[in-house]
């Protein structure tokens, strides 16, 4: 069967939801979950390249995650430089561009370097764009967006009215490209504040698997899922 169109699968986003309860399941610490799903990251990545999908974009962590024990977000940082640092020469050498996403500012110096070492040593490769969303939320985007446009002068009680979608879109850290599947781990069924502007149209496809036992196997359902679905974007049968 041919896709084209609004209905071809161009923009994969995950929520990688279960890694804590996976290794409470096995009596270990929470961070043996978050170390023991980077090959289910690995396999979302093959997947996507394999099959040409053109922007994965991964839930990473979340603004509200800084609530998290501080040990638990200290070593989901050395995790994050340390995946990083393994994993960057990988995508380069499959032409993948990595892009980092959200809000920086409370990020240490150490990992910031590693994000700007592994954006830079990719940015000319035009296969498929991963999108890593670090410390983001989507409520969190939008208002900055605005805050931003109003910043930068072009907005005023004056001309309010002549505001559209696209200059919002052009300040969003999330990027400006909708979400055609998004994918949630380990059986919640919520958006946890994801990627709100660009789920507007999403399918969305939630599985109780656990991240770290997500696979490739469990991609392709998803995707096959997807492909079931009528997308009418507000339109009549």
């Amino acid at each position: 069967m041919n896709f084209t169109g609004k209905n071809l699968l161009k923009h994969i986003a995950i929520i990688m939801d279960g890694n804590g309860r996976w290794a409470k399941s096995r009596f270990k610490p929470r961070i043996f979950g978050h170390r023991n799903s980077i090959k289910s990251v690995d396999a979302a990545i093959e997947y996507c390249v394999e099959n040409s999908i053109e922007i994965l974009t991964l839930f990473a962590f979340g603004r509200d995650n800084w609530s998290r024990p501080e040990a638990e977000v200290a070593d989901l940082m050395e995790l994050f430089c340390k995946t990083l640092d393994d994993k960057t020469p990988k995508l380069h050498k499959n032409n993948v561009k990595l892009k980092v996403v959200g809000d920086k500012s409370r990020l240490s110096q150490k990992l910031l370097q590693k994000i700007y070492d592994s954006e830079s040593f990719t940015e000319s490769n035009t296969g498929m764009e991963l999108r890593l969303a670090v410390d983001y939320a989507g409520r969190w985007d939008i208002l900055q967006a605005m805050q931003n446009l109003i910043k930068d002068g072009g907005f005023s009680k004056d001309n309010i009215e002549t505001l559209t979608e696209r200059d919002i879109e052009n300040k969003l850290l999330g990027g400006v490209a909708p979400i055609d599947l998004m994918i949630r781990t380990s059986g919640e069924v919520r958006l946890s504040d994801f990627m709100l502007w660009q789920l507007a149209y999403a399918e969305m496809y939630f599985t109780d698997t656990m991240w770290p036992d997500f696979s490739k196997k469990e991609m392709q359902e998803a995707v096959d899922c997807f492909y079931t679905r009528q997308r009418r974007f507000g339109k009549s049968d």
